[in-house]
């Protein structure tokens, strides 16, 4: 048994070390994103610059041996920049092959073509790859190559492409990291182009600075940055009704407005996406410019009609945010009275619609860093506690619920031990309705939720308390408790070999979805509730065993003085 706890030990400890690898990874990559984004917001005009920042970058964490940066001007192909594990005769060779036509011959090429990002998990083994590529990729070692095209305007412009020693695919997260980068690299050019043209390109320029500006002190909120886009759209674009949206869980959100009209209709959302004015741009994932909506006429839309009877005729521009070629929101303008947007300007709300995409990602990087921060730092905390209460459970219960009502969202968070078959409340969180469904423990072992469906399952998850077909005991009772609201719950059993000790649980009234994160660190929690129930059974047992092998000794030490008389030992005894 000890044994076995050690290694339930040692399994914690390399999820701590996990952990704390994911965190420090993420940290790594926020901090590169970060470091770019500052570079091109102190040097818009040198994009060599910032394609040098990105490739090196990209070419560090994605693990490479080199790294370029491609330009495409609808023709031929231009090497940007190159960077890393390539001898000055290689790169030589390698300039010499510039510019060149687009083909499927290079990992580049593909990406260009396919406007999509392209890995080539084996160079050597790929038949269409160009003979002198694959000649240099052995002389270089180079195993796989990964290429993520510059899209602007669904048009593309270049590409990004990384060598490895590895053959292989690259993993998802660095790929989503490539694309970040992608963007960078499209905003640079953009920023470019932008600080050479004339005064209003120049005000352009000054605005995506400032929005660059934002996002790079505001890592971990999107928010602000949709504040000064719109800041920035109604200086520049003259316009007084406009609105960013996000995609969330099939519906249409407005995170941030601007203008009477579009604040007043902010509080009819969510919506389904078909219902908005935004929904063409979103759902075909391309800008959208209606230059004249009254001249729409059968062809508006309800909601077309809505605006124009608020606001009167207008012209109507949306970019789509656009992720891993998704949508995943929008940024709207309606100009009062119609007057077209010109092709700067469409040109201009695209790049504010590719900031909005890196504000986006640099939050959801943040939250995943904080994420494993905070559940490495629960783990360590829960483990101190196992090794500092050995013969006592309840601390480490305790603890492991604290940690849980912290990092996993419920309305409340319960622990329960199996004793004689019954199932009895160790510790519980969650006020008076906890303390409700808590008095009606102990039930039967058989009529918790935790015993329906597959008895090897390590989890149970009820979606609905009051949908269930003949429900045990413990979901009948919390129906009662709970009312027409209902619940939603997931148990995880606590299990020591075949034996069933208990179940860690957490409810949430209404009913509402588990996230797999959030499954996984339950699990989590879970084994270390094993571990502390093993370790005070094992400390009682040898403590038993070992007052049972001293009263022994004692009897038998009255024995052998004592032969004359038994009753000193009757007495002993």
């Amino acid at each position: 048994m000890s044994a076995r706890s050690a290694d339930d030990y040692a399994a914690l400890e390399r999820e701590l070390a996990r952990q704390t690898a994911i965190s420090n990874e993420s940290q790594a990559r926020l901090q590169a994103v970060s470091e770019v984004l500052r570079i091109i917001s102190e040097a818009p005009r040198d994009v060599h610059v910032v394609f040098d920042a990105i490739t090196e970058r990209a070419m560090t964490l994605c693990g490479g041996l080199f790294g370029t940066l491609q330009r495409f001007d609808g023709e031929q192909v231009h090497l940007e920049t190159a960077r890393g594990f390539l001898q000055p005769d290689a790169l030589q060779a390698m300039k010499a092959h510039f510019p060149m036509p687009v083909s499927r011959g290079t990992a580049s090429g593909r990406a260009i073509l396919a406007r999509a990002p392209v890995q080539v998990p084996d160079v050597l083994a790929d038949p269409d790859f160009l003979a002198e590529a694959q000649t240099a990729a052995r002389h270089d070692g180079i195993g796989s190559v990964i290429a993520m095209p510059l899209l602007r305007a669904r048009r593309c412009i270049g590409a990004i492409s990384v060598g490895r020693r590895e053959k292989g695919l690259l993993p998802e997260n660095l790929v989503t990291l490539l694309q970040i980068f992608a963007d960078q690299a499209v905003i640079a050019i953009h920023n470019a182009q932008l600080f050479n043209d004339t005064k209003e390109a120049l005000e352009h320029q000054t605005a995506t600075s400032e929005v660059l500006h934002v996002i790079s002190g505001s890592v971990a909120d999107a928010q602000p940055v949709f504040e000064k886009i719109l800041d920035s759209c109604a200086m520049l674009f003259e316009v007084e009704q406009m609105g960013v949206t996000l995609l969330q869980d099939g519906q249409l959100h407005i995170k941030a407005a601007r203008g009477e009209w579009m604040r007043a209709i902010a509080q009819t959302f969510p919506r389904p996406v078909s219902e908005t004015v935004s929904g063409q741009a979103l759902l075909e994932a391309r800008v959208v410019h209606i230059p004249d909506v009254a001249a729409l006429g059968t062809e508006m839309t309800p909601s077309n009609r809505d605006a124009i009877e608020r606001i009167g005729n207008h012209s109507f521009l949306v970019a789509p945010l656009i992720r891993d070629g998704q949508s995943v929101g929008g940024i709207g303008l309606l100009r009062v009275p119609a007057r077209p947007f010109t092709d700067n300007e469409i040109a201009l709300l695209t790049t504010f619609a590719d900031q909005a995409v890196i504000a986006l990602e640099n939050a959801r990087l943040f939250r995943e860093t904080q994420e494993a921060l905070e559940q490495q730092t629960a783990t360590a905390e829960v483990l101190q506690v196992i090794s500092t209460s050995v013969a006592d459970a309840q601390p480490v219960f305790d603890k492991i619920l604290d940690s849980a009502e912290r990092l996993i969202d419920g309305d409340i968070h319960v622990l329960h031990q199996v004793q004689d078959g019954q199932a009895v409340v160790a510790a519980y969180r969650g006020g008076a309705l906890a303390r409700r469904l808590s008095d009606v423990y102990p039930i039967p072992l058989e009529q918790t939720a935790g015993a329906r469906g597959d008895p090897d399952a390590a989890t149970v998850y009820i979606p609905d308390f009051c949908k269930v077909e003949n429900p045990p005991l413990s979901l009948r009772l919390g129906c009662e408790v709970f009312g027409p609201a209902s619940a939603s719950a997931i148990t995880a059993k606590l299990r020591w070999e075949s034996e069933w000790l208990g179940s860690l649980s957490i409810i949430r009234t209404p009913p509402r979805p588990f996230s797999d994160k959030e499954r996984a660190l339950l699990r989590t929690f879970a084994d270390q509730a094993v571990i502390a129930f093993r370790n005070a059974r094992l400390f009682n047992d040898t403590r038993e065993a070992l007052e049972q092998q001293t009263a022994t000794a004692e009897v038998l030490k009255v024995i052998s003085s004592s032969v004359a008389d038994a009753q000193p030992v009757f007495e002993k005894i």
